[in-house]
């Protein structure tokens, strides 16, 4: 986050991309960390698309 503070002036657009993109990249490690941590207490646990599409599903029209 130290880096995003050095792109621009708070509020301006570069310093909101730069944030933007650091937790794009941020995303999918806090989810592989998440389910390392549910598979080591013996949970299982599926990737967050697949939850996410199996919610979906019964409102999607064929």
């Amino acid at each position: 986050m130290d880096l995003t503070e050095a792109v621009g002036p708070a509020d301006s657009p570069a310093r909101d991309f730069a944030r933007s993109t650091v937790f794009r990249a941020l995303e999918p490690v806090t989810e592989q960390l998440t389910r390392a941590l549910l598979s080591a207490r013996g949970r299982p646990s599926q990737p967050a698309w697949r939850a996410l599409e199996a919610e979906a599903a019964p409102r999607i029209k064929p």
